[in-house]
């Protein structure tokens, strides 16, 4: 391809002149003849610039103002190697390495431990307060034997058996009553059927043998209430039940009297005499009669 350039002045007139610009005209030409890709390329400024008597004087450029064609242009920001300083992947600026200042390590002395602060709590971290021992009771003062009486009269009375115990070691007395015709502790275990608490007292050595008023006896109280469980207990205890009070009733008599069916059956397993007359001469039987338990009598 060939290159011709034309020269082309291009003139700035004003009121007074000051300066002419030159500039060139570039055409390629191909091979066949044909001319491609005009334009104009600026020349350098005139070193200097003269009218002198009307012609015009210019230093020309010795530089070659020729560009070369879109497809010899190179990308030159390919070709240029990386001269930028390393920058930084996450901020991408530049990354400057400096170098690590050394450190001075400086040891301190732990102060003194001071052991004034109150101990305090591993788990809660609250000052743990140590209390003085509270001084030992004084020894209590004995309890009199009518105070410890009434009070094991209320618990036979209910049948605790705890309090009973306690009581009986404290040296309440089992037979304890508050008058000659009153009911003792035993008696009210008896007739509450409190068979627990009646082993305590069999244990503590009480005669369940031992005869009341009219020669009544514990066996005559239970089978009169109708505390089968009790009437077992004394049996088994050793009472015999035959035994009489004063008027010649047995236990038989009065649980015939009284109505209860289960009593007088045990009795009469236990060997208690259903021919026995009392004192006014009637057998278990006939007082069942009279009371009209019918159910009873026909047991015999």
């Amino acid at each position: 391809m060939k290159k011709i350039t034309k020269s082309v002045l291009a003139s700035c007139m004003t009121a007074s002149l000051i300066g002419v610009v030159q500039a060139e005209e570039v055409v390629y030409e191909d091979s066949s003849g044909n001319l491609h890709y005009v334009e104009y390329v600026d020349s350098p400024q005139p070193v200097q610039t003269s009218i002198d008597g009307g012609s015009y004087t210019d230093q020309q450029s010795t530089t070659d103002s020729y560009q070369q064609p879109d497809y010899q242009v190179y990308d030159q920001a390919q070709l240029q190697q990386a001269s930028e300083p390393a920058t930084d992947q996450y901020y991408q600026q530049p990354a400057v390495y400096e170098q690590a200042q050394e450190q001075q390590v400086v040891y301190e002395q732990a102060p003194p431990q001071q052991f004034s602060e109150p101990v305090t709590d591993q788990y809660y971290q609250q000052p743990v307060v140590y209390e003085q021992a509270p001084p030992p009771p004084q020894a209590s003062v004995p309890l009199s034997s009518d105070v410890l009486g009434e009070r094991l009269l209320t618990a036979a009375r209910a049948g605790k058996l705890s309090d009973v115990r306690w009581l009986l070691r404290k040296g309440a007395d089992p037979e304890y009553k508050l008058h000659a015709n009153a009911l003792s502790p035993i008696d009210l275990v008896v007739k509450g059927g409190w068979v627990d608490v009646a082993q305590v007292f069999l244990d503590g050595g009480v005669d369940f043998n031992k005869r009341g008023n009219l020669g009544v006896t514990f066996l005559h109280q239970a089978a009169a209430a109708g505390k089968l469980p009790m009437v077992q207990f004394l049996v088994g205890a050793g009472v015999n039940p035959n035994i009489t009070t004063e008027k010649d009733w047995t236990a038989l008599h009065h649980a015939a009297r009284f109505g209860h069916a289960d009593v007088v059956s045990y009795l009469l397993t236990a060997g208690a005499d259903a021919e026995h007359r009392n004192s006014d001469g009637f057998r278990p039987r006939e007082l069942a009669i009279n009371a009209q338990h019918i159910q009873i009598a026909q047991m015999f």
